[in-house]
């Protein structure tokens, strides 16, 4: 796979199409009825465990102290959240359950997105310069700059960002009197390609936070979706690990409709995010249900469920892509996540294939949209994979394939 034309330090645009919620298609695509929905990074609606979750939300209701207030009395219990969602994550992320800095070290928010943004206006100011992996999800960029800040974007391999890269940069920053104040990775099963930060990288990027003075976001919305090869440590398990605030969700693993998101951090660093929120918190209800799934051992076997479905469906796309699309695309099998990050080969008009797909009704992510700097990034797209059913899926890439051939 040629990953040359796409490690560059591009930078996602700003003015990335919306998708229309009513037909699932971006503006300029061709109408036409969606049957396979594969640009969605969606969890399947049939694994939501719907009377588990009937169950307890009657118990949680029924209890005696009301569920339906703010967080309780006092600004704290607002802002962070419900104290018990808050302890059962310190279990399960490693810290002293029993410990008040294992509870006042996480604060709950509405999804990952959210917890994005709280950690951007609490730390960017205009002019302010943070990074970003090459590709990423593009809304850490657009939530950037709408703040005054200058995205800086790294080019990534295989095992993850080039931190060697990143150094050069610092060193040049530091050489014009400037610093970077953030360094956002996804570093398990990064959003387009479903590679992952190595574990030298991981303490290289920490290393390189404190002798440049700045803090490492870790978004983990797809860590706990692993299939197969290596698992890598948190980054919070690393020395430097006080230079981190790691970012969680129910939202991949569960549902999104949930908007339960965290941020794990040293409880100063929490106080600070914690700040300036004016938004009343993250549903009470919500956390609590949440609590009562994760502590009674439910959520462990959901994600074994889940993440046995999905490594099927994974294998499903990679046969299909295999034996419908030949030589014709370039993909790596990725160990976790959702996506599979393809490239068409030379003589294929990528533009013609997202055009002919879409007639047809395939939808993927086209490349550009992780790339918006000008360039072209037509010859790849990303595939979601969990969200279609295993036989819609071997239609849709059989329906894909046939949109190749005739984008030649």
């Amino acid at each position: 796979m040629n990953t040359q034309k796409y490690q560059r330090e591009s930078l996602e645009s700003t003015s990335r199409a919306a998708v229309n919620p009513s037909t699932g298609q971006e503006p300029g695509m061709s109408p036409g009825k969606v049957r396979w929905p594969l640009d969605l990074g969606l969890p399947d609606a049939t694994t939501f465990p719907r009377s588990e979750f009937l169950e307890l939300t009657e118990h949680t209701l029924a209890e005696a102290e009301p569920s339906l207030f703010y967080g309780g009395p006092g600004r704290a219990g607002i802002a962070r959240g419900h104290a018990g969602l808050r302890a059962a994550l310190a279990e399960r992320i490693g810290a002293a359950p029993s410990s008040a800095s294992g509870i006042d070290g996480i604060m709950l928010t509405s999804g990952a997105a959210h917890a994005i943004e709280l950690v951007w206006r609490a730390l960017l100011r205009d002019g302010d310069v943070f990074v970003v992996e090459a590709p990423t999800w593009g809304a850490s960029i657009r939530i950037g700059r709408a703040l005054g800040a200058e995205p800086l974007a790294i080019p990534m391999d295989r095992d993850g960002m080039r931190v060697d890269v990143l150094e050069r940069r610092l060193g040049e920053l530091k050489a014009a009197g400037r610093r970077c104040k953030l360094v956002y990775v996804i570093a398990d099963y990064n959003t387009p390609t479903g590679w992952s930060l190595s574990l030298s990288r991981r303490r290289q990027l920490l290393r390189l936070a404190v002798e440049y003075d700045f803090l490492v976001i870790e978004d983990r919305v797809y860590a706990e979706l692993r299939y197969d090869g290596p698992q890598l440590p948190p980054m919070s398990t690393l020395e430097g690990g006080d230079r981190l605030i790691t970012v969680g969700s129910f939202s991949k693993t569960l549902a999104p409709g949930l908007r339960c998101g965290w941020l794990s951090a040293s409880p100063d660093l929490v106080d600070v995010v914690a700040a300036p929120r004016e938004d009343l918190g993250s549903s009470q209800l919500t956390a609590r249900i949440l609590e009562h799934f994760v502590r009674s051992g439910r959520y462990d076997e959901h994600l074994s469920r889940v993440t046995r479905m999905y490594r099927s469906k994974r294998d499903t796309v990679v046969a299909s892509l295999r034996e419908h699309c030949g030589d014709t695309v370039r993909f790596d099998v990725p160990h976790g996540g959702m996506f599979v990050w393809i490239e068409l080969a030379g003589h294929v008009k990528g533009d013609l294939v997202m055009h002919h797909s879409a007639q047809e009704g395939v939808l993927c992510r086209p490349g550009d949209s992780f790339f918006g700097d000008g360039g072209n990034y037509q010859q790849w797209f990303r595939m979601a994979f969990t969200m279609v059913s295993e036989p819609e899926l071997v239609r849709g890439v059989r329906v894909l394939g046939e949109a190749i051939q005739r984008s030649t």
